[in-house]
C-alpha cells in the first residue's frame, strides 16, 4: 500500500491508501481514507459562542486588556479550540474501534 495526499473538490487535503499498481489519480476514488477526523464535525457555532464568553469573561475586550491581563483570555479561548479538536479525535477512534 503507499500513500497519497490530494486536494478534494473543496480544497480540503485528505489522505488515502491504495495499492502500489493504483494510479494516484484514483486516490480519491479507491483509496482508503487514512487521515485526521473531518475538523467539519466541530460544532463551529457553539465553539464561536463559548470562545466570546470567555473573552467577555476574562476582560479581553482590546489588545491592550488582553496584554494586561497576561493573556489569560487569549488562552482560554485557545483551551477551547483545542479540547473541541481533542474531542473530535477521541470521537473518530471510538468510532474507528466499532
Amino acid at each position: 500500500m503507499k500513500t497519497v495526499i490530494y486536494e478534494d473538490e473543496n480544497g480540503y487535503l485528505r489522505r488515502s491508501l491504495i495499492r502500489e499498481e493504483d494510479d494516484e489519480n484514483e486516490a480519491p476514488h479507491i483509496g482508503i481514507p487514512f487521515g485526521p477526523p473531518d475538523v467539519r464535525e466541530i460544532d463551529w457555532g457553539e465553539l464561536a459562542r463559548k470562545v466570546n464568553n470567555v473573552l467577555v469573561s476574562q476582560g479581553a475586550f482590546t489588545w491592550e486588556n488582553a496584554q494586561a491581563s497576561g493573556m489569560v483570555g487569549i488562552q482560554a479561548a485557545i483551551t477551547l479550540f483545542k479540547r473541541a479538536l481533542i474531542d473530535l479525535y477521541r470521537h473518530d477512534e471510538d468510532n474507528h474501534r466499532q
